[in-house]
């Protein structure tokens, strides 16, 4: 399977994602919180590692201890606006798939600049505009470090798809129960 974890705030009853587990499984498909600390970013260059937590806010004070200053502050700060108005974009997006093509063409007008803005900006683009450049280039590399996750390279990858698998991870992360073997057999079952 080759499932490290996931986020989805599994621990909701409401979490979509839960539900979608739920019925693949019948309801037999457990998970196991992770620890607080679920990811650590290790920076091979200057050796320092920044903690990646299930509260935003303490991992943002845990970049900003391996970034300090009112630069890397401001760049953090609008990096994590950009990155609600990529996801604010994506869900447009997913809206506009499940309706008739005629309502994206009778609305794109209005979207089509906010999507081409947040949505098609590629994610090396959207860390310089929020000013990770120059000193600040590896604050970059930083908070783009699981671009694993979706497997293109940042230079590639389109905004709004890291900003939903960024903010997929707040909450926390989690494994299933029993191993990733246990997905195989809840699903077979």
């Amino acid at each position: 399977v080759g499932l490290h974890y996931i986020g989805g705030m599994m621990e909701r009853f409401f979490s979509p994602l839960r539900r979608l587990w739920a019925s693949a499984s019948d309801g037999q498909l457990e998970w196991t919180r992770c620890d607080p600390t679920y990811d650590v970013a290790y920076n091979s260059k200057t050796k320092r590692t920044v903690e990646w937590t299930e509260d935003p806010a303490e991992t943002d004070a845990h970049v900003l201890d391996v970034f300090p200053g009112p630069r890397a502050e401001a760049a953090l700060r609008r990096y994590r606006l950009l990155e609600s108005l990529g996801i604010v974009s994506a869900y447009c997006l997913f809206a506009f798939k499940v309706l008739p093509p005629i309502c994206l063409r009778l609305c794109w007008p209005a979207i089509g600049p906010i999507w081409r803005r947040f949505g098609c900006r590629t994610v090396s683009e959207t860390t310089r505009a929020c000013g990770m450049t120059g000193t600040l280039k590896d604050l970059g590399g930083c908070v783009t470090y699981l671009y694993g996750d979706y497997g293109a390279n940042p230079r590639r990858a389109p905004w709004f798809l890291h900003s939903l698998v960024d903010t997929h991870y707040h909450g926390g992360a989690y494994f299933p129960t029993g191993g990733c073997a246990s997905i195989a057999k809840t699903l077979v079952a």
